[in-house]
C-alpha cells in the first residue's frame, strides 16, 4: 500500500504550535519530550558547531518541544518594552 507524500504547504510550526498548546493536542511522542523538558532543573547540551550553528536535527527538535506557552513565554511575548537607546 502506497500513500501520497505529505504537503505541508501552507502550514508553520509557528502556528501549529500555539494551537496545540491551547488544545493541548500535542502528538504523545512530543508530549513524551516536552514533560522531559519541564522535569530538568538543569539541561545541559554538547553538540559540535557547524558554521557557528548547532546541527538541524538539534534544531529541529529546539523548533518542535519548544513550544511558546508550554514550556516558555505563556503568552506575553510583548509584554516587556525594548531597551532605551542613547
Amino acid at each position: 500500500m502506497t500513500t501520497a507524500p505529505l504537503s505541508l504547504d501552507g502550514i508553520s510550526i509557528s502556528k501549529r504550535l500555539p494551537f496545540a498548546t491551547e488544545h493541548n493536542s500535542f502528538s504523545p511522542e512530543l508530549e513524551a519530550e516536552m514533560r522531559k523538558i519541564e522535569a530538568c532543573d538543569l539541561m545541559i547540551l554538547q553538540f559540535p558547531l557547524w558554521w557557528f550553528g548547532l546541527p538541524a536535527i538539534l534544531k529541529g527538535w529546539f523548533d518542535q518541544t519548544l513550544a511558546m506557552g508550554r514550556t516558555y513565554g505563556y503568552g506575553n511575548i510583548y509584554a516587556y518594552r525594548a531597551p532605551a537607546t542613547k
